[in-house]
């Protein structure tokens, strides 16, 4: 894990698939950028199998596994409520705002429930989206054609960098061991890619190394901005 950004995300503990909840909310997560053009497409599930650090009902450490029995009271442990990323949008080059909108509306239109929008506050002001808006003014408008129910999550500025890379790497790992953000590799590789490869500044203080391959990083970046957003790293 030297050197990583993400160094809580462990590809051993990543399960080898994940099935898309049609009863769930749709969770879109964007990043702007042209090369490659990304989206981030998940949904909170509940899951079984997955380490619970403590019992709600005793309080005791060490409890088992959701879904199953307390191995110190008996009582059943609730499913753990995961990030699930299911999917995403991954346009290497000549990208733009509507291109990743028209291929999300391509592969999630048939969903019907909820969708609700997360990412970069500043909209991606420098690209060539300004002579129509900003880059969520296409979003509200593109992605509005296929999913009228969708609804957005962004606030006014964005999360320091080293606040939103905490909370992806609380996500994937907690302080109890307990792991809650999976990636489905068939799915979503080039998240996966970010997450196993984006690395720090050598000799800095935690800053993302965004030079030496400019081609990765951005959908780690995406879902950080929806991470911080459910569950921030807060101290104090």
């Amino acid at each position: 894990t030297e050197g990583r950004a993400y160094y809580s995300f462990l590809i051993e503990h990543n399960p080898p698939a994940l099935a898309y909840d049609p009863r769930l909310p749709l969770l879109f997560a964007f990043d702007f950028n042209r090369s490659p053009g990304v989206a981030v497409v998940s949904q909170e599930q509940a899951l079984r199998d997955v380490m619970v650090d403590e019992c709600v009902r005793c309080g005791r450490a060490g409890a088992g596994s959701a879904g199953d029995k307390c191995r110190h009271c008996g009582s059943l442990l609730p499913l753990a409520t995961c990030t699930c990323v299911i999917g995403e949008v991954h346009i290497p080059s000549g990208s733009n705002t509507t291109m990743v909108c028209t291929r999300l509306g391509r592969d999630w239109a048939h969903h019907k429930g909820p969708v609700i929008c997360f990412g970069d506050a500043t909209g991606g002001a420098k690209k060539s989206s300004s002579v129509e808006g900003s880059d969520w003014d296409l979003i509200r408008a593109y992605l509005g054609r296929d999913f009228p129910q969708a609804s957005f999550e962004v606030d006014r500025a964005n999360p320091a960098e080293r606040a939103r890379v905490n909370a992806v790497n609380f996500r994937a790992c907690n302080a109890a061991g307990e792991r809650r953000l999976f990636v489905d590799p068939q799915k979503a590789p080039n998240l996966l890619r970010d997450l196993n490869g984006q690395l720090v500044v050598e000799g800095g203080t935690g800053e993302l190394d965004k030079d030496s391959d400019k081609t990765i990083g951005h959908a780690a970046d995406g879902v950080g901005y929806q991470i911080h957003k459910l569950y921030p790293a807060e101290f104090g």
